[in-house]
């Protein structure tokens, strides 16, 4: 089971609800690296497409505080485009939008400006893990 999924479902049904502080507190039972990975397999999964926006948030808030992911950047940034691909905006629109979330987590994650006239997808490898996970479906 994924345990994502449960706090996904009750930040979508509760206003209140707080998404950030409950990842937290999840990290600190399961471990942060246990759970960056179940964030990959939410955004791995088609089927989940509805939590991929809160998935790639919890993501956000990890590259942020720069906990070490479980995963080369390469992959990282290749499964989050093909999400976009998949599911336009992560499911959201305006300044909610999945591409500005992407953005805001691939430019931590390689450490340029938010205004950077740098394109992940520039990047040889990103570029062939990208169309691998198209090959794929």
């Amino acid at each position: 089971m994924d345990p994502l999924i449960p706090l996904f479902v009750k930040n979508e049904q509760d206003e209140s609800f707080d998404l950030e502080r409950e990842s937290y507190q999840l990290a600190e039972v399961v471990g942060w690296n246990n759970l960056l990975k179940e964030v990959f397999l939410v955004l791995a999964r088609p089927v989940r497409r509805d939590f991929w926006h809160q998935a790639a948030s919890v993501l956000y808030w990890a590259v942020s505080d720069h906990i070490p992911l479980p995963f080369p950047f390469e992959e990282c940034a290749a499964r989050l485009y093909r999400s976009l691909e998949l599911h336009p905006g992560l499911g959201r629109v305006g300044l909610d939008d999945g591409e500005n979330l992407v953005w805001s987590i691939l430019a931590k994650m390689k450490g340029v400006p938010y205004e950077s006239r740098w394109n992940p997808l520039d990047e040889p490898k990103v570029a062939q893990r990208l169309q691998q996970l198209q090959e794929d479906g």
